[in-house]
């Protein structure tokens, strides 16, 4: 009995209606998989729904990514589903509609609002109105933690693939830091993402409703245009970037082997509503000025900077315009700050200056906060969140995340991965005098980087032969050490093990500036730097 009831810890009454239903072949074969997964995951202590809330770039205007994170203990899953769907049954029936995808109701927060969306063709229970009741609804629920990781800088591009990519490089920004605190705060949890993939081989129906996840938290017209070209251009697997990346996470140890998670419908999942609700609030907060729609529901979400996992707070008792952090000044750096460069220290700094260079956001002309009309805002929180968070001191092992989930680096990363490839060739007693713990992260950062620089430098990897044909002087540094450096040891657990232990203690740190309701009591004291003369 025990067993059976682990097994349908996290299933509820909704997956059973769903599937006496009798489906489409697609539904039945996404429910199907979808109760493996819980089955295979009926022991984790919570479980993080995902989704995303985004302002893509256009002209002058740079745009943001934000990952939308809603935390349930396990044993909670089932009757927040059964209370959500609860809510969605009521707004039907008030809507004196015949819900033709029974047991099933579609619902997206951004078509409640844009009444020439496509999405609302057939279903009058999207509306503005019911998007109030059901934030409401989720600021009642006696359970649940809200999160928002926010990545403030997306440049424009009027390259579509080029611009696709800086879409794709700002979530994986976004998406990295996000699951490293949540792993780290919530041991043994287990993620579901909403798929953003569009089904060309389902029927019609299901295609549309599996587009919804591919679509731009927008409500003008011109927004809604776009993502209409958008939807009948993206008919590809969105998801593999998420499974990509975060193969690349626990391949380097930043994630642990069994970390678990799976990309799904919100028809199959509804609790994937929620983040859905909580980004869109949060995305008319800052673009809007529309701070009543979290405020008056009663959620209590945290936003936290992408680059640093520092809260960002939002009103007129916080500084608007603070000034930016200009990232660690190293001049003559040693081979340990190289290590750090390498990791991602200056990472921060490149964002600020990147941002400021070319389409500087504290321009009023040039910010996205603004209603139809470009009236001001009494509080442009867009900008308040962008200060808040160009002035955050960066944490290069977020950075090195970043990195790592995108398989891109900085120009001095590179510098220092190649200064530290060749310090290790060269001057190994140099690399012998350092203290164990640099010494293992060099080690660590060294081979873990090599999954990364020949993609980010054009220059290709190493083939795995008797006999490799070098090409590129990161290559040939790469075979000289293979030749005078002691054989690799096969098993990573020991630089995992480094690794983890360094990134859960600065995300601790992080934890300890939430709110006391989250976490325990914050310190004023910031983490200390870890080497002398670097400022993080």
């Amino acid at each position: 009995m025990a067993n059976r009831r682990n097994r349908n810890r996290l299933s509820s009454a909704y997956h059973r209606r769903l599937s006496n239903s009798r489906p489409s072949r697609y539904y039945r074969e996404e429910l199907e998989k979808y109760e493996r997964w819980m089955q295979d995951n009926s022991k984790a202590s919570h479980i993080a729904y995902i989704d995303e809330t985004y302002l893509e770039p256009e002209g002058s205007k740079h745009g943001f990514y934000a990952i939308s994170a809603f935390v349930l203990e396990a044993n909670r899953v089932a009757p927040t589903r059964e209370n959500v769907m609860r809510d969605l049954y009521d707004m039907v029936e008030l809507s004196g509609a015949r819900n033709k995808e029974y047991p099933r109701v579609f619902y997206h927060f951004t078509a409640g609002v844009a009444e020439d969306s496509p999405e609302r063709v057939g279903r009058p229970w999207l509306t503005d109105r019911n998007n109030t009741k059901l934030l409401e609804a989720i600021g009642n629920m006696p359970a649940g933690e809200h999160y928002l990781f926010t990545d403030y800088y997306i440049p424009h591009s009027s390259n579509k693939a080029q611009l696709e990519q800086n879409m794709e490089e700002a979530r994986g920004r976004a998406l990295a830091p996000a699951l490293l605190f949540l792993n780290q705060k919530y041991p043994g949890i287990a993620v579901v993402f909403e798929s953003r993939n569009i089904k060309i081989n389902a029927k019609k129906t299901d295609t549309k409703e599996e587009a919804k996840g591919n679509e731009s938290k927008k409500e003008s017209k011109e927004e809604v245009k776009g993502n209409k070209s958008k939807k009948e251009s993206k008919e590809q697997d969105f998801d593999k970037y998420d499974k990509q990346g975060i193969e690349r996470l626990k391949n380097t140890g930043l994630l642990p082997k069994n970390f678990s998670y799976t990309h799904i419908s919100p028809s199959i999942d509804p609790n994937l509503i929620v983040p859905d609700g909580t980004g869109w609030g949060n995305r008319r907060v800052q673009i809007n000025g529309e701070a009543e729609r979290l405020t008056q529901a009663g959620i209590k979400q945290i936003t936290l900077d992408a680059y640093s996992l520092h809260p960002i707070q939002f009103g007129p008792q916080y500084p608007h315009n603070p000034a930016p952090n200009k990232g660690p000044k190293i001049e003559n750096p040693h081979i340990i700050d190289h290590i750090h460069i390498a990791r991602g220290t200056l990472n921060k700094s490149i964002y600020v200056s990147q941002a400021l260079r070319s389409q500087y956001p504290s321009n009023d002309s040039r910010s996205p906060a603004k209603n139809a009309q470009d009236a001001f805002r009494k509080h442009d929180y867009f900008m308040q969140g962008y200060n808040q968070s160009r002035a955050a001191q960066g944490n290069y092992d977020v950075a090195f995340a970043q990195s790592v989930f995108n398989k891109k680096l900085t120009p001095p990363q590179q510098r220092s991965y190649l200064h530290v490839e060749k310090t290790i060739a060269t001057t190994p007693a140099l690399i012998a005098q350092l203290p164990d713990s640099v010494r293992n992260l060099a080690q660590a950062t060294r081979h873990q980087l090599k999954l990364l620089y020949g993609k980010t430098t054009n220059e290709k990897e190493t083939p795995k032969t008797s006999s490799p044909k070098v090409t590129g002087q990161a290559q040939q540094n790469a075979a000289q050490n293979e030749k005078t450096s002691e054989k690799p040891a096969q098993s990573l657990d020991p630089e995992n093990a480094q690794l983890l232990d360094i990134n859960r203690r600065t995300i601790s740190a992080s934890l300890r500036n939430l709110p006391k309701t989250q976490q325990q009591s914050p310190s004023p004291r910031r983490p200390e730097p870890p080497t002398p003369g670097l400022e993080l």
